[in-house]
């Protein structure tokens, strides 16, 4: 396709996280995570209302 690619990588380690797993990015605890994401969602919609 010529769908554009961006990837993450989140690190649990410096968010003073701990290992977390898989399915601790669920959990509460890693709400920090979850922002951050939820903030990147946010900015790329925000370009492609922009474009």
């Amino acid at each position: 396709t010529n769908a554009p690619f961006q990837a993450r990588t989140l690190d649990s380690q410096a968010e003073g996280l701990g290992d977390i797993g898989h399915m601790g990015y669920f959990r509460p605890a890693a709400q920090r995570l979850w922002d951050e994401t939820l903030d990147w969602f946010e900015r790329l919609r925000s370009e492609q209302r922009a474009a």
